[in-house]
């Protein structure tokens, strides 16, 4: 509903009903709604909690997320090690967002030991599996010879087909390949 006190009174009225259910799915869609203020108030620490639930029945979308708050300090302090296993263990279950993130970490050494080839391994696993994310990184990194060989014919392929997924800045770009 538009009305968020509306919204406010579904949300209570289901919330229990959908709790009962014990799906992981479930603690992780309340959390988003409560992080991004969905038909209820936004609640960093509700979100935290329920993330942390879903986390808990190793879920690898409760424990991106999760892994994502401990990073920017959302409803919790921030916690880049921690932060970095949550990911690193939603990234084992092949969620491509996850290890997106983890490559990123590795790539900067943000609660990890720094390792570069390995952030590249990761992220041509993302790109090959259409992340756009992943294909314009790949693609900037191709161009310019950051991290891997200089290939223009490749990085301009994957700047195609960041921009084929919607990337907005491959789109841009291209224009200028």
């Amino acid at each position: 509903p538009k009305d968020k006190k509306k919204g406010a009174i579904l949300f209570t009225r289901y919330k229990k009903v959908l709790q009962a259910t014990d799906d992981p799915y479930v603690d992780w869609l309340l959390g988003m709604m409560y992080l991004e203020g969905i038909d209820v108030p936004e609640d960093d620490a509700k979100a935290f909690e329920q993330f942390s639930k879903c986390a808990a029945k190793d879920n690898s979308l409760g424990l991106y997320s999760l892994g994502m708050m401990y990073r920017d300090g959302i409803g919790t302090e921030k916690d880049p090690e921690k932060a970095f296993g949550l990911v690193k263990k939603a990234a084992d279950q092949n969620l491509m967002e996850a290890i997106y993130e983890e490559a990123m970490m590795l790539q900067s050494g943000k609660g990890t030991e720094q390792d570069k080839e390995g952030a590249v391994d990761l992220i041509m696993k993302a790109a090959d599996a259409n992340l756009p994310e992943a294909q314009f990184d790949l693609a900037w990194k191709c161009l310019f010879g950051t991290d891997v060989q200089q290939d223009t014919e490749t990085g301009v392929k994957w700047m195609e087909k960041a921009a084929e997924n919607g990337h907005m800045f491959a789109q841009v770009n291209l224009g200028e390949c």
